[in-house]
């Protein structure tokens, strides 16, 4: 067998979870659960009652949120997990132990690197009552320990630090959106915190707006603060925008040395109408400023994304406005943009609303999207939780990236929802899913037979394409293993790595890589020149390959399904010995062409003999190899694919 894929997936169906292509998008990437992460594998003292709020990754660690029942009050805990040899493995749990009840600990959470920020934006600072504060951690030998409890300097009444936090290496940014500023009573602050020595210290006081104590349009103000380097972005969604009431505004501080100053509102373009609330979500990575819009859009409601970029003159431009790319079945409150994270060029989008898929109310979903060679970003996948019976599932609230190749996504469990109320018996479970780049027979399959090109091969497609009964009982039958009367890329991929499959199932399998091999070019024909590649370089090969045209009863070029249908088909021995033979033609041929004009000459062939040999055996074997009959004059030099299929090579003596 040539089928040696270690891999061996779980199916998305199975997962929980469904994969849309984007409109008209080719499939460029697949989405695959590699592991469920749950309570129920933890001990009892560590069960929650919701599980998977607030999700952050950094590097190879995630923190999110989970809440109990303990002594008949709600207990939020933040629970850490790491991934170690290709898995996520629960570390801690950090609970509110250096709060008072009613705290709100677990109100916002981040994380960079070794460091985890939790705020307490209702905690009492002495006798000042919700003034706020953030508890920070830090990791030793596998331990979080609590590092520093921050309060703001002129902490007071009804502030509430710590309404959102972002962390990058030593600096802190959060907000107190009650806070009084030089723009008004409550008009809000933020608040910038950086660690110097293992020692942290308020760093900027920097005003916001007046409409930062406003609620947003849907409970997300945790979200509405980004930070990177020396940008940080604090999303004010109330705010009114060139007369647009709640258009929403963007405010970007940059720091030079220690010194964070503010500039102009970010200009978004273009500008948002009213009730869009712009900034209710944001993100950075120092270059790229994502802005959520969850009420923007066609009809106000299905939510929206500026994508800005730091140009060379210092500014920030719009450089592009993201949606669901779906125009034909809005849907008026997904709240695409309600999440938002990035990494490189991959862009990670929930839209926690959205309930036109038939999935149930609020039943959620979310959308990747990676920037593409001209520097534009292009949808590429969008999520949805599988199945009909998920109301209020808010699928695509809580996720994020690991790396630009992987991800986590909060979803339900069949017990329940991830709505989190504490009183519901709604766990939830984090999905740990990868992109991953098809390739090979999976591939060829579905780009070949796919003649709807929904990346889904139904029976009536298989057998259209492979017509032969054999094929279909012993084969499909197996591959489509959720019984869905159809494989998609995961499936076929998973069925060529299957150890438990009968041998002449695995036949049948390699036969079809063997098929997506041959057709070289993809027009479903198997030319002369592509069959020649199932036997040995020169005559013999030739030979074999004329015969098997003739017991098909056509000169050239068969289909696929007249091709399975033919008597005499190589092994996969002979056919992976045929392989090898031409490859080691191929690696000789490059040896010669020492001039790599992609030919061999005569001169350069004749370095396969002995320097003294007679020019004459030079010649009759150069005659022999380029198959020139006699009394025609020799070729001066043949090209390397001509090499490759030689009619006779001469037997050197090592």
């Amino acid at each position: 067998m040539f089928s040696t894929r270690p891999l061996l997936p779980l199916l998305l169906a199975a997962a929980g979870i469904s994969s849309l292509p984007a409109a008209s998008t080719p499939l460029s990437l697949v989405i695959r659960e590699d592991q469920r992460l749950s309570v129920s594998g933890l001990p009892a003292e560590l069960a929650a009652k919701s599980f998977g709020g607030q999700l952050q990754v950094s590097g190879n660690t995630a923190i999110f949120l989970g809440s109990g029942i303990q002594e008949n009050s709600v207990e939020l805990g933040v629970y850490v997990y790491v991934f170690e040899n290709g898995s996520w493995n629960f570390q801690q749990r950090i609970l509110g132990n250096y709060v008072p009840p009613n705290s709100e600990f677990g109100h916002a959470i981040a994380i960079d690197g070794d460091t985890i920020v939790i705020s307490a934006s209702a905690a009492p600072n002495g006798a000042i009552q919700n003034a706020g504060c953030l508890l920070v951690y830090t990791r030793n030998n596998g331990v979080w320990d609590l590092q520093a409890k921050l309060h703001a300097k002129d902490s007071a009444t009804g502030d509430f630090l710590g309404d959102g936090i972002a962390i990058h290496d030593d600096t802190i940014l959060t907000l107190a959106h009650g806070d009084i500023n030089n723009s008004g009573n409550n008009a809000g602050n933020a608040y910038i915190f950086h660690r110097a020595n293992g020692i942290w210290t308020q760093q900027a006081d920097l005003p916001t707006s007046t409409a930062m104590l406003s609620t947003s349009p849907y409970e997300e103000r945790p979200l509405r603060v980004a930070l990177h380097g020396d940008v940080a972005v604090v999303g004010s969604p109330f705010d009114e925008d060139h007369g647009a009431a709640a258009g929403g505004k963007v405010f970007v501080f940059g720091r030079r040395g220690s010194v964070w100053t503010a500039g102009a509102p970010l200009v978004l373009t273009p500008t948002p109408q009213p009730y869009e609330f712009a900034g209710t979500t944001v993100a950075t990575d120092g270059r790229t400023i994502l802005v959520g819009a969850v009420q923007g859009g066609v009809t106000g409601g299905e939510g929206k994304v500026y994508v800005c970029r730091l140009q060379n003159s210092g500014a920030w431009q719009t450089e592009q406005v993201l949606t669901d790319g779906n125009s034909d079945a809005i849907d008026a409150i997904q709240r695409f943009g309600s999440t938002l994270d990035i990494e490189d060029d991959t862009l990670l989008i929930g839209g926690p609303g959205a309930s036109s898929d038939g999935l149930g109310t609020q039943a959620g979903s979310a959308f990747v999207f990676r920037r593409d060679a001209q520097g534009s970003w292009q949808q590429l996948r969008r999520l949805l939780p599988e199945g009909t019976d998920n109301g209020g599932t808010g699928f695509g609230s809580a996720m994020a990236l690991h790396g630009r190749d992987s991800m986590l996504i909060a979803s339900k469990e069949e017990d329940g929802t991830i709505t989190f109320d504490p009183t519901l018996n709604n766990r939830g479970v984090i999905l740990s899913l990868s992109l991953i780049t098809p390739q090979g027979m999976p591939l060829y399959l579905l780009t070949r037979a796919d003649k709807n090109h929904d990346e889904f091969l139904s029976t009536h497609e298989w057998d259209t394409y492979f017509p032969v009964d054999r094929l279909t009982a012993t084969v499909f039958g197996m591959i489509d293993a959720n019984r869905s009367e159809g494989v998609d890329y995961l499936e076929l991929d998973a069925a060529l790595a299957d150890p438990a499959a009968p041998r002449a199932y695995h036949l049948w399998m390699d036969y079809l890589e063997m098929t997506s091999e041959l057709d070289a070019d993809g027009d479903l024909l198997l030319s002369r020149d592509e069959l020649l590649s199932m036997y040995p370089p020169g005559k013999a090969g030739a030979k074999k390959t004329d015969a098997f045209l003739k017991r098909l009863k056509i000169s050239s070029s068969p289909t696929i399904p007249q091709w399975f249908r033919g008597k005499g088909l190589p092994t996969m021995a002979q056919y992976d010995a045929a392989i090898l033979a031409r490859s080691q033609r191929g690696e000789l041929a490059a040896q010669l062409d020492t001039d790599e004009d992609g030919q061999v000459s005569r001169q350069e062939f004749a370095a396969l003999f002995p320097v003294k040999v007679a020019v004459g055996k030079v010649d009759a074997a150069w005659r022999s190899a380029t198959g020139t009959p006699k009394k025609v004059a020799l070729p001066a030099e043949i090209s390397i694919g001509g090499f490759i299929e030689a009619p006779v090579l001469p037997k050197v003596k090592k």
